[in-house]
């Protein structure tokens, strides 16, 4: 998909990669025991860089309605992933307050996600 975005498209793309490097480490991180304060530091990271992302892929001239209506999607996951991760960090019933939030996002990254693809504009 990235190749066919313009160079607004091609820089946030650029930085969504970046995002996800950073979140791969911190689940790396969250592998090692008693390290999860530092993974969820990472995720939060990677989130708000993914935002960042986000917002610049939203001004692509390349994305139709529906490509943009997907970025706002995805948008909304991400909020939805930082929220997730704060709550995460509280002890002993922080994880079940988190997971209506995660279950949230992971529907709204597929669903965003097919939307954005779909509303990539074919150069001609």
């Amino acid at each position: 998909m990235q190749h066919n975005l313009d160079n607004i498209g091609w820089k946030a793309a650029s930085i969504l990669k970046w995002a996800a490097i950073i979140g791969f480490i911190a689940a790396f991180t969250d592998l090692i025991p008693l390290s999860g304060w530092i993974a969820s530091l990472g995720y939060i990271t990677a989130f708000v860089i993914e935002l960042v992302g986000l917002f610049k892929m939203r001004n692509s001239k390349l994305l139709n309605k529906g490509g943009k209506n997907g970025v706002t999607m995805l948008l909304i996951a991400i909020i939805s992933s930082i929220v997730q991760a704060i709550l995460g960090l509280i002890p002993f019933f922080g994880d079940w307050l988190a997971a209506p939030f995660s279950l949230a996002a992971l529907l709204l990254i597929f669903f965003g996600w097919t939307h954005v693809q779909d509303g990539v504009i074919e150069e001609v």
